[in-house]
């Protein structure tokens, strides 16, 4: 490991504690010190002693705020290039849009729910309502008291818990079955068009459900209005390519993937014997990336090795870190550890074996989308405890 590599920037201040991962710290090992700033913020896994800027809460909506403005403004100015290049920003538009609709989903709608956006409650509960009426989320007075329950070790992965609700409801992950069939589901799922046209019924089902209510019908009113106005005007085109596609498939498709991330079925005795630390046990971190080529490779294999890594790194785990792993999703373990705390929005500062410190639980880590939503099948395969829709 690099001594220097919490050397980065004159603007970072609190440092990460010390006992990181391994695997990190053999990127950092590897890799030139000048990179390691970069490889920090897309692995969501900082090096042992990097320093860390403080951020609250509110960053994070300032954050999706300007994602969102900058996807759109992008996504638009691609219509206007005839060239690839054209093509080029309208797609890195749809990832920046989409990327904002994760962050508006992970960073705000449901830390609102926790109270921990804001200190007032209030600002809490009226930014969560208007996130849920803008992304058709589920109703945030509704949401709020159902993710509670979540969090009690009770009821996580049980048939009232709403993990368990969509990854056997929705997408008929049944435990028992083969992991190759679960894979097959996971990808009928991405690809179906009848998957994704009865999730967002569902959604704006769900969004809706308060149409006897004064905000219920607003919502209602205010998205007619606009989807009216934008086919008066001519531009209807243009905004179902900027905003409702991104907003219904490509945002539904990384729900898909962030979900498998954030839980794992532990073994069938600790699911029956449930205790205080059963949450500990279903949860993990997950980092973009993976551990780089061997140092003992020679020649042109460690030159292709090399290759293939960063080709991989700033292809693959960078999609994976913009547009699944958003906000703090990829510490979804400290959450459950600490659901209350206002401290959510720092959690690179907190990178190391949790099991090192007793006031932290156990928890396992896995690096990489595939090598992360494949723990994730093999462990419903593999579990016989579960509901099975």
């Amino acid at each position: 490991m690099i001594k220097s590599a919490h050397v980065l920037s004159q603007s970072l201040s609190v440092r990460v504690r010390t006992g990181g991962s391994s695997t990190r710290d053999a990127i950092a090992a590897t890799t030139p010190l000048v990179m390691q700033s970069f490889l920090t913020w897309l692995t969501a896994c900082p090096v042992d002693g990097e320093t860390h800027c403080e951020r609250v809460g509110s960053y994070y909506v300032r954050v999706a705020c300007t994602q969102l403005t900058c996807g759109i403004l992008l996504s638009l100015a691609g219509f206007y290039i005839s060239s690839f290049f054209g093509v080029a920003l309208y797609i890195l538009g749809i990832l920046l849009t989409t990327a904002a609709l994760g962050l508006f989903q992970v960073g705000v709608f449901h830390y609102c729910s926790h109270k921990t956006v804001f200190r007032s409650l209030s600002a809490n509960i009226v930014l969560g309502r208007l996130v849920s009426s803008l992304c058709f989320l589920p109703d945030f007075d509704h949401y709020q008291l159902k993710h509670m329950r979540h969090h009690s070790y009770k009821v996580l992965l049980t048939d009232e818990d709403e993990f368990t609700e969509f990854v056997v409801d929705r997408c008929g992950l049944r435990p028992g079955l083969s992991k190759g069939r679960l894979w097959v589901r996971v990808l009928l799922a991405i690809f179906s068009p009848c998957f994704h046209v009865r999730f967002i019924i569902a959604r704006l089902s769900l969004t809706t459900s308060n149409l006897q209510t004064k905000r219920g019908r607003v919502v209602a009113a205010a998205w007619s209005c606009a989807l009216m106005i934008a086919y008066l005007v001519g531009v209807f085109g243009y905004f179902a390519a900027c905003i409702l596609v991104p907003l219904s498939v490509i945002f539904q498709i990384t729900i898909i993937l962030r979900t498998l991330c954030e839980h794992h079925v532990p073994k069938d005795p600790e699911v029956c014997n449930r205790s205080k630390d059963f949450s500990n046990q279903a949860t993990r971190a997950v980092f973009a990336g993976t551990a780089p080529p061997l140092q003992t490779l020679q020649g042109i294999r460690k030159i292709f090795s090399w290759v293939i890594w960063w080709f991989c790194m700033l292809t693959v785990h960078l999609l994976f870190r913009i547009v699944v792993l958003v906000g703090d999703a990829a510490r979804h373990d400290l959450h459950h550890a600490r659901p209350g705390s206002r401290d959510w929005p720092n959690y690179m500062r907190d990178r190391y074996p949790l099991h090192q410190d007793r006031n932290y639980p156990v928890a396992a880590e896995t690096w990489g989308a595939f090598a992360t939503i494949d723990a994730c099948l093999t462990s419903i395969s593999i579990s016989k405890q579960l509901p099975v829709g």
